[in-house]
């Protein structure tokens, strides 16, 4: 059960992946694409005019923290499940290493995004609307369900990789 829950995982991660690095490497295309999926019901996309050069630069940043994320957690995902698939059964239990600091810093800025994005989603809402689709409206209600249940997601890996570092830490 374990391993369906990390690759479901990984796919998920992986998905977010490449929308970061396309948001990094071209970003209107992936403007484009976002149009497109968000109206399939309709023949084509009503983009408007391209997004302002200090948008390109905001959306550009955002899809390399978001990709650098998606590949930081996908990296743990398969160290761990090498470590419980090819290695444990091999060791015996010895004592962890010692966690780095710097990942315990990580995790709490993805807990803390996460808590901030799930108490103030308006300020993700006005964010999302002023840069990504300037020029269309979008319906409140869904981006701000869409939001908040990204943000408990990041919660939730917050919080678990949070207990994880702390199990390693030498008490």
């Amino acid at each position: 059960m374990k391993w369906i829950i990390m690759v479901g995982g990984l796919i998920g991660l992986a998905v977010f992946f490449v929308a970061g690095i396309s948001m990094l490497f071209s970003p209107e295309r992936h403007r484009i694409l976002l149009a497109r999926l968000s109206s399939l019901h309709k023949w084509s996309a009503e983009l408007g005019e391209p997004l302002p050069r200090s948008f390109i630069i905001e959306y550009r940043l955002a899809g390399g923290v978001i990709a650098g994320i998606s590949l930081w957690i996908m990296w743990k995902m398969v160290l761990a499940i090498r470590y419980d698939f090819v290695l444990a059964p091999q060791v015996e239990k010895t004592t962890p290493g010692q966690p780095s600091w710097i990942s315990l810093l990580l995790h709490i800025i993805i807990l803390s995004f996460g808590a901030f994005s799930f108490f103030k989603p308006e300020t993700l809402q006005r964010w999302i609307r002023d840069r990504v689709f300037p020029d269309r409206v979008l319906q409140d209600r869904d981006l701000r369900r869409n939001i908040q249940t990204l943000s408990l997601l990041l919660i939730a890996a917050g919080i678990y990789f949070i207990v994880v570092w702390l199990r390693k830490f030498p008490w």
